[in-house]
Parts: structure tokens; sequence; C-alpha cells
């Protein structure tokens, strides 16, 4: 502590000069430091390749206008498109709909939850970005599903399917039956009868029904 009293030396002067000179700079520095955290986070893990960021994330969220379900995407919908001149003022409305908070007025909670919103709400913002584009031209989004199955060696069996509300109340009752059967002749529980199916499906044992 320094007093207005306190006997002092010049060199200890200077240094408490720098070191204060040093804590005034961070604190100037500190908010656009944050924001450029956000926009390397809103990058990796939102837009991967997208060049310009805003521009091409805009695009991309206007394309799904109407199709997100999701409460957490939708509100990254709603920011992405929305229409702020400034950049950096782009960036903070994006991070508040994640975090729930301003980032100017962000605490290290607050902090923390924006990390860790944006891996989560981004990996479901891009799966739904690629099921729309690997569509084919012209078809309704509203009925489609990406279905990926990973085995345990790393290869993957990915489709696209579109199922339509007709379909899908004409399926319920036999996939009912089907689970039922599987249960009660393999002891499984429901879930884990839905598993087996859900195999099945995917590696595709059904080469008769094909014929």
């Amino acid at each position: 502590p320094i007093t207005g009293n306190t006997a002092i030396e010049s060199p200890d002067i200077r240094e408490t000069a720098m070191r204060l000179t040093d804590v005034c700079n961070e604190l100037k520095g500190a908010y656009p430091a944050l924001l450029n955290d956000i926009r390397e986070a809103v990058a990796k893990q939102i837009g991967p390749g997208c060049d310009p960021l805003r521009e091409s994330l805009s695009t991309r969220a206007r394309e799904l206008s109407g199709k997100i379900i999701d409460p957490q995407v939708l509100r990254l919908v709603v920011a992405l498109t929305a229409d702020i001149p400034d950049e950096d003022a782009w960036l903070a409305y994006v991070a508040m709909n994640l975090s729930g908070a301003p980032p100017e007025g962000w605490t290290d909670e607050d902090r923390k939850r924006f990390f860790v919103t944006v891996a989560e709400v981004g990996r479901a913002f891009q799966r739904i970005y690629a099921l729309n584009a690997e569509l084919p031209e012209g078809e309704d989004g509203s009925g489609a599903y990406r279905q990926i199955v990973t085995r345990a060696d790393g290869k993957e069996d990915i489709r696209i399917l579109t199922i339509t509300d007709e379909a899908r109340i004409a399926g319920n009752p036999i996939l009912d039956s089907a689970v039922k059967k599987v249960v009660s002749q393999l002891g499984l529980t429901a879930e884990g009868a839905r598993a087996v199916l859900r195999r099945l499906l995917a590696e595709g044992h059904f080469k008769d029904i094909d014929k």
C-alpha cells in the first residue's frame, strides 16, 4: 500500500507505475480479447470452414428457417440471422443467446457456460445443416433423419431417411409388435430389443425382402 505520506524510493515508484500500467492495459484489452475468443469458438464449433464467418453462417441459418424445433438451436439461428451491422455487436448477441447473459457482464461461470454450450449447440446445428444439405433437391426435410451407426472398428453406416407422417403412423404398431416379439424370445428389455432392431436395420439383414 502507498499512502500520501509513505516514504518510497524512486525505483520502487517506477516499478509500481509500470505494474499499474500493465494492469490497466490488461483491463482495457480484456473485452476485445474475450470477443476474439468468442469468434474463434463460433468459427470452430458452429461454422468450421466458413469464410467470411458471419455471412456464411447467416446464409446457413436462413436455409434452416422453419426447420428447427430444438429451442437452443433455434435461439442460435435467430442470433446468426440478426440484422446487426457491427460484427463485434453481432458476436456479442450470439454469445448472449447461447449463455443467457451479455458477454460484457459475464462472470467466470457465464464464460464457462458459453464455451460448453457453443460446443453442444454447434454440433447440433452442423448435424441439422448437413442433413438438409444431403437431401435430394426439392425434398422437404421435415420428416428426414440422418442415421449414423458406428461400429467398434470405426466403420460407419450413414443413411438419409425420409419418413412421411402417414408412414410413421402406420409403422408404429408394426414396430411395437416387433419389439414385443424380440423381448419375448430373447428376454431383453424393450430398449435392448429396440437396439437389436436398429442394428439389424443398419446392417441390412433383409435381402429376401429386397427381392
